[in-house]
């Protein structure tokens, strides 16, 4: 019995260990995807469609962070649509005003604050 509970607690600590693993590469998909954008928005100066090859880009690196999100919150699925809609924001920048990035939770602000809520789960 003692070796049943052994493997049993090997099993739920490696879980652990692959879940901990999974919500850093989650924060690390948001932060490059994050920290893309706001030097993007930086260099063109609030221009839109300023470089559409680089926004196509941003649109890749939001996707990627939404299916990293997804991949560890299940549960919770909000947030990774979200970061989906930044991903569609960044492929059709013409198309969106700033009350639908209000309302769908894309603004970078937004975001920002989504990362604090993730990090805070983890401690």
């Amino acid at each position: 019995m003692l070796n049943s509970l052994h493997k049993l607690l090997d099993y739920f600590q490696k879980e652990r260990l692959e879940q901990d693993n999974k919500t850093v590469e989650a924060i690390t998909a948001i932060s490059k995807a994050l920290n893309e954008t706001k030097k993007y928005l930086e260099n063109s100066k609030g221009q839109k469609c300023y470089n559409r090859k680089k926004e196509f880009e941003l649109s890749d690196l939001w996707s990627e962070a939404s299916a990293a999100v997804y991949c560890v919150h299940k549960a919770d699925k909000q947030f990774s649509i979200e970061l989906y809609a930044k991903s569609l924001y960044w492929s059709g920048i013409d198309k969106w005003s700033e009350e639908e990035t209000t309302n769908k939770k894309i603004r970078l602000e937004d975001i920002e604050s989504q990362i604090e809520s993730l990090l805070s789960k983890r401690s």
